[in-house]
């Protein structure tokens, strides 16, 4: 479909409702990523250009049939899990309702108030992985914030109050780009001031991907801050053009980051 206007389908709303923090899931089988109506946008965007001929349908499809992507609904206490075979969701209006659905349907045996089963659920969260003895990845979401276990794409540690924030009123707009263009704008020179970062995602593919990019890039000379730890790489002073940066990485198919730049 040529005239496929992804923009459009998200900014009206066809694709999913809005909801609080996040709006929808996806497991690629290793891990969860949430994303935000604008970030699944922007992913989209760029896995159509690289990868499908500028096809955003169906970058679409590969994300709605191969990684599972799922509608989160618009719940102030979500537990989402996953394995390499399936995703699910499971919603409730009220912590008291959380707790009591969550070990029905879920854990089974967990004991004490409503306070101290919620505690454990966000602990059983943060120790679960899909690798991992439990089978399941885990994320609990309170009032649109990951309270409980690894999620990728989540910038909890990050402090992104310098970067330009893509909001949905950027995309009804028509201004999207104008906060993070293609990486063929890049390439034609168009984005090479210093004033941008990388954020790896989140979980143990995204950790592995942010420390090897860190070896390359010092291999290569190239000059970045890390201080704010692992997932975080900051070149505001440094003098490479963010072309090269993301050529260097892209090659080495280290490619699990998402672009910041300052406003």
């Amino acid at each position: 479909m040529n005239n496929f206007d992804l923009t459009k389908f998200l900014a009206e709303g066809r694709l999913f409702e809005e909801a609080a923090g996040y709006d929808y899931a996806s497991c690629d089988g290793e891990t969860i990523e949430l994303w935000s109506k604008e970030s699944l946008n922007s992913h989209i965007n760029n896995m159509a250009e690289d990868e499908y001929d500028g096809n955003k349908e169906a970058a679409l499809g590969y994300m709605k049939n191969e990684q599972m992507l799922t509608k989160l609904p618009n719940s102030p206490y979500l537990f989402i899990y996953a394995n390499d075979e399936s995703l699910d969701i499971l919603d409730a209006s009220n912590k008291e309702e959380f707790v009591t659905l969550i070990n029905d349907e879920f854990h089974g045996e967990l004991e004490g108030d409503v306070d101290a089963m919620f505690e454990k659920i966000i602990s059983l969260a943060n120790d679960s992985s899909i690798d991992g003895d439990s089978s399941f990845q885990q994320i609990v979401i309170e009032n649109g914030k990951v309270v409980g276990g690894n999620s990728s794409n989540s910038t909890q540690d990050v402090d992104t109050s310098s970067y330009t924030v893509v909001t949905t009123k950027n995309i009804k707009e028509g201004k999207l780009h104008e906060a993070e263009m293609s990486f063929d704008s890049d390439i034609e020179g168009k984005t090479n001031k210093n004033d941008f970062a990388f954020w790896y995602r989140g979980g143990a593919r995204g950790k592995s991907q942010a420390l090897k990019a860190k070896e390359l890039l010092t291999k290569n000379g190239i000059d970045a801050d890390y201080s704010k730890g692992p997932f975080y790489i900051n070149f505001e002073n440094s003098d490479v053009e963010e072309r090269i940066v993301q050529q260097i990485l892209r090659d080495a198919n280290l490619d699990r980051f998402v672009i910041m730049r300052n406003k």
